[in-house]
C-alpha cells in the first residue's frame, strides 16, 4: 500500500517543510473548525427538538379544533382568561396614563414656565405608545385563540364539506367570482382553503363567456379549475359573444370557442351538462376538437344555441348528439332539428326544448317519436303555408304517459295541435302565442284559442293540472271558467297574460268563481295568481277576491288603473300587509 507521507504529515501538523509556528496555526484552525461543527450539530439538534415540539403542538391544536381534546380545550380557555385579565390590566394602565397626560397638558397651559412638564409629557406619551403596542399584540393573540375555540372549528370535516356544498350558487353553471363560492371559501382561512381545494365537487361546474375584449375566466384559470375537478362529473357552458368581423378588426389575437373547447375536450368522458351558445353562426363551432376524442359516455344534458348549422359541421354535431346517455336536449336554431333529433334513440330522451318554430308535420313527428318525454317545449309555425298545402295529422293517438310539463308556442292557432295527444301525468300546461306573429292580421274565421280541443285534451288525459298559463291566447272569460272548473281540485298556479291582445280574459264571472263563499270556491289550492293586462271587472271585486284568499304570490297589471281606483288602493294596502302581493305600475 502506497501512502502519501507528505499529506499524512500535513494532517498531523508534522510536515518537515513547515515551521513549528505554521504547524501550530494549522492545528488551531482545525480545532476552531471542530468547534464550529460541534456548534452546528448542537443547533441542528435544537432545531429538531423544536420541530418535534411544534409538531406536537400542531397535533394538539388540531385535536382542539375538532373538539377531540376537552383537557386541552379547558387549558386554552384558561390561557384566554389569563390573557383577558392581562389585557384589562394594560387597558386600565393605559386609561390612567391618558388621564395623567391630560392633567399634564392642563398644568402646562396654566403655567407654561414649568419646562420640566415637557419631558414628563414626552415620557408619558412613550408609555402610552408602549401600552398600545402590547394591547394590539395581545388582542391579536386573543383573536387567534378565540377563533380556535369557535364552534365552526369543531365541526367535523365531513359536515363542513357538506356545508360547503350548500354554499354553492344555484346557477346551472358557476360563474367564477371571488365573492361567491367556491373561490370565496378559499379566502377565509388556510384550513378552509385546503378543504375547498380538496373537494372536487366544488369545481365541477363553470361558466365561460368570450367577448371581443376578453375570455372570462382566463384560459389558465379554466385549466386550473378543471384540474381541481379531478374525476368529478363536469358541467360547463361557453357563451361566445363574437362576430366574425371582430377577428379581423383587431390587431390582437381574439380567443373564440374554437380555442376554449380543447381545454374541456380532454375531459369529455366526464361531461354531464353542456351548454354552447354562439352569437355568429359563421364562426367555427370548435366541435371538431371533441369529435377526435373518446365517447361522451356521461353526457345527459345538451343545450345548443346557434342561428344556423352549416353542412360542414354535420359530423361534429352528430357526434355530440349521439351521446349514449343524452336525455335532455335544447335546440335553439333556425336550422331544422329533425336531423339531429333522428340520431337520438326514442327510448332515451325525457326532456326536449325546441326554441325554434317547426312545421306542424315536424311537431307531430317529434312528439310521436319520443313517448317517454317528461318535459317538452315546442314552437310551431303555421304562417307561410300555401292554402292547398295539406297537413298530415296522424290518425293514431299519441300517448305520452310520463309528460308532466308541456309548453306550446304557436303563431296563429292551436287547432289540431292537441287533437291526438293524451298525457295522463300532465301537471303543467303553458300555451303561448309567438310574439313575432302577433301583428299579423288573422285569417278570416281563424281564432287562436280552440276551447273544444283543449277541453277534450284535458278530459281525455284525466290529468291533475297544477299550473295553467296562457299568454296572448285570446281566451275569453266564458272559456276560462270551464277550464278552471275542470282543473279546480288540483290547480295551484294560474297565469293569464295579454301583452298585445286586446281581449280581456278576467271579468266579473271569473272573479266571482274564484271568490270564497262560505269557505268554498273554485281552485281552493290556488297559490300563485298572475293577471297581466287581462282584467275588465267591476272596481273592487278583484281586491276583495285577493284579500279573501291565502295566496302566496300575486302579480297584477291593470289595463287602465283609472277604471280601478278602489282596487289600486286596496292592493297597495295589501302589499304592505302581506308578502308576495304586487301591483305593477306603468
Amino acid at each position: 500500500m502506497n501512502l502519501n507521507l507528505p499529506a499524512v504529515a500535513n494532517l498531523l501538523g508534522a510536515n518537515p517543510l513547515m515551521s513549528p509556528e505554521q504547524a501550530r496555526n494549522i492545528r488551531s484552525l482545525l480545532h476552531q473548525e471542530e468547534h464550529v461543527l460541534a456548534s452546528l450539530n448542537a443547533e441542528i439538534q435544537q432545531a429538531s427538538a423544536l420541530l418535534e415540539k411544534l409538531t406536537r403542538d400542531r397535533d394538539a391544536l388540531q385535536e382542539v379544533m375538532v373538539g377531540r381534546s376537552p383537557t386541552q380545550s379547558a387549558a386554552l380557555r384558561s390561557v384566554i382568561e389569563e390573557m383577558e385579565a392581562e389585557f384589562n390590566r394594560l387597558q386600565n394602565e393605559s386609561n390612567e396614563a391618558k388621564d395623567h397626560l391630560a392633567d399634564l397638558y392642563r398644568e402646562r397651559e396654566l403655567d407654561p414656565t414649568r419646562t420640566y412638564l415637557v419631558h414628563e409629557i414626552r415620557c408619558t406619551g412613550i408609555v402610552l405608545k408602549t401600552l398600545s403596542g402590547k394591547m394590539d399584540e395581545l388582542q391579536a393573540s386573543l383573536d387567534v385563540k378565540r377563533n380556535i375555540l369557535s364552534p365552526i372549528r369543531r365541526i367535523p370535516i365531513e359536515i363542513l364539506s357538506e356545508i360547503f356544498r350548500w354554499c354553492m350558487p344555484d346557477d346551472d353553471f358557476v360563474v367564477v367570482k371571488t365573492r361567491q363560492a367556491p373561490l370565496l371559501l378559499t379566502t377565509v382561512c388556510s384550513s378552509w382553503r385546503k378543504l375547498a381545494l380538496a373537494s372536487p365537487y366544488l369545481w365541477s361546474s363553470i361558466s365561460v363567456t368570450i367577448t371581443r375584449d376578453k375570455c372570462s375566466p382566463a384560459p389558465r384559470l379554466i385549466d386550473l379549475w378543471l384540474h381541481r375537478t379531478m374525476e368529478q362529473p363536469l358541467s360547463f357552458s361557453i357563451v361566445e359573444q363574437l362576430q366574425l368581423e371582430d377577428l379581423t378588426a383587431s390587431d390582437n389575437y381574439i380567443l373564440s370557442c374554437r380555442d376554449i373547447l380543447p381545454y374541456f375536450a380532454d375531459h369529455c368522458h366526464r361531461w354531464e351538462r353542456v351548454k354552447l351558445e354562439y352569437t355568429d353562426w359563421r364562426m367555427s363551432s370548435g366541435l371538431a376538437a371533441i369529435a377526435r376524442k373518446s365517447a361522451l359516455s356521461s353526457l345527459w344534458s345538451l343545450d345548443l344555441h346557434r342561428e344556423y348549422w352549416v353542412s360542414a359541421e354535420t359530423n361534429e354535431l352528430s357526434h355530440i348528439v349521439t351521446a349514449p346517455a343524452l336525455r335532455d336536449f335544447t335546440w335553439y336554431s333556425r336550422s331544422a332539428p329533425i336531423k339531429p333529433l333522428s340520431l337520438i334513440p326514442a327510448s332515451q330522451l325525457t326532456r326536449l326544448h325546441i326554441v325554434r318554430p317547426v312545421t306542424m308535420d315536424d311537431y307531430f313527428d317529434i312528439i310521436s317519436r319520443y313517448p317517454l318525454l317528461q318535459s317538452a317545449a315546442i314552437y310551431v309555425q303555421l304562417v307561410g303555408r300555401e292554402p292547398d298545402d295539406p297537413v298530415v295529422i296522424p290518425d293514431s293517438p299519441i300517448h305520452l304517459p310520463d309528460l308532466k310539463d308541456f309548453s306550446l308556442t304557436v303563431d296563429t292557432s292551436i287547432t289540431s295541435l292537441f287533437s291526438r295527444i293524451t298525457a295522463p301525468s300532465l301537471t303543467s300546461l303553458r300555451v303561448n302565442r309567438l310574439d313575432e306573429y302577433l301583428l299579423i292580421d288573422p285569417q278570416e274565421g281563424v281564432t287562436f284559442w280552440n276551447q273544444e280541443e283543449v277541453t277534450a285534451f284535458l278530459q281525455r288525459s284525466k290529468c291533475a293540472l297544477e299550473t295553467f298559463e296562457v299568454r296572448d291566447g285570446e281566451i275569453s272569460a266564458g272559456e276560462l271558467v270551464p277550464l278552471l272548473t275542470a282543473s279546480s281540485p288540483s290547480l295551484k298556479n294560474l297565469m293569464i297574460s295579454n301583452e298585445r291582445s286586446s281581449l280581456c280574459s278576467v271579468m266579473d264571472v271569473v272573479i266571482e268563481a274564484l271568490m270564497p263563499v262560505d269557505g268554498k270556491c273554485l281552485c281552493p289550492r290556488l297559490e300563485l295568481l298572475k293577471l297581466w293586462r287581462c282584467i275588465s271587472s267591476t272596481d273592487g271585486m278583484l281586491s276583495d277576491m285577493i284579500s279573501a284568499r291565502p295566496l302566496r304570490l300575486v302579480i297584477i297589471l291593470l289595463n287602465d288603473e283609472s277604471q280601478h281606483p278602489v282596487d289600486v288602493e286596496r292592493l297597495k294596502v295589501l302589499h304592505t300587509q302581506r308578502a308576495g302581493i304586487t301591483l305593477v305600475r306603468r
